[in-house]
């Protein structure tokens, strides 16, 4: 699930939310709708190891973006 409210072109989430076994992952970020490009900031639950969250990114054009763990 998640919010967006959309300005400027800019799709914009404080709430995302996947709820699932065995992981859980929410975020927030934006989605530029005209660039077509990713910015999102996640936090994904390992429930299998007592909720260990990975900070983890997605960034860059939807067709060929970068992801990975996150600072």
């Amino acid at each position: 699930t998640a919010d967006f409210n959309i300005h400027k072109g800019q799709a914009i989430t404080e709430n995302a939310k996947v709820l699932a076994d065995p992981v859980d992952i929410s975020g927030k970020g934006t989605i530029d709708l005209a660039d077509r490009v990713l910015n999102l900031k996640l936090s994904i639950k390992i429930k299998a190891l007592g909720n260990l969250a990975i900070p983890f990114k997605v960034t860059g054009p939807w067709t060929n973006p970068d992801y990975g763990i996150s600072p």
